[in-house]
């Protein structure tokens, strides 16, 4: 017996409305977790925004992709939790960095703000062997943090990680929000 599966599309409009450093933990060589490496034009927001794959590591040296896609996009089917993930690259000091989320919404139907969990992606160092030596760490973002507002100087990012639970009783469709930055 074959059973009908109704899966919804959940997408998420980035709103460009403007935008304490939750870690300073050190790398081995120094440097902080946080600070990127490759080269980012000024926009004159003083950030961007990127939406990223939640199952990719972050790589600071990697240039992000700042002209593609601007949107963050989920598919999900009625009960289920699903996420989706964004980076902000700091390019001048931004203090108290808010993230406002709407609820989802295609005509009256409404995926509620209460549905959908915020959270912050902290990187730490991990061990790729357990006898190995710190200088043999990795970074990896494991660790979901709750939200609250957060500082980031020039040169740092932060990852972001939203996670929507889609209601059991949810009518498929195309379901659009935003999420707004600012500082």
């Amino acid at each position: 017996m074959l059973t009908k599966i109704r899966s919804c599309c959940l997408l998420f409009t980035i709103f460009w409305a403007g935008c304490g450093v939750i870690l300073q933990a050190e790398s081995p060589d120094g440097s902080l977790h946080y600070r990127y490496t490759c080269s980012l034009p000024e926009n004159g927001l003083g950030y961007w925004l990127v939406p990223k794959e939640y199952l990719e590591d972050l790589d600071v040296a990697s240039q992000p992709s700042l002209f593609g896609d601007r949107h963050l996009r989920l598919f999900a089917t009625p009960g289920e939790y699903e996420p989706v993930t964004f980076v902000i690259y700091a390019t001048a000091p931004l203090n108290e960095v808010k993230i406002e989320m709407s609820p989802l919404r295609e005509g009256e139907r409404v995926v509620q703000r209460e549905d959908m969990t915020l959270r912050i992606v902290l990187r730490s160092p991990e061990r790729r062997v357990y006898w190995g030596p710190p200088s043999e760490n990795v970074v990896t973002n494991r660790i979901l943090d709750a939200y609250r507002p957060f500082d980031l100087s020039a040169g740092e990012l932060r990852e972001l990680w939203i996670t929507v639970h889609v209601p059991a009783d949810l009518p498929a469709g195309n379901y659009q929000g935003n999420v707004a930055v600012r500082p």
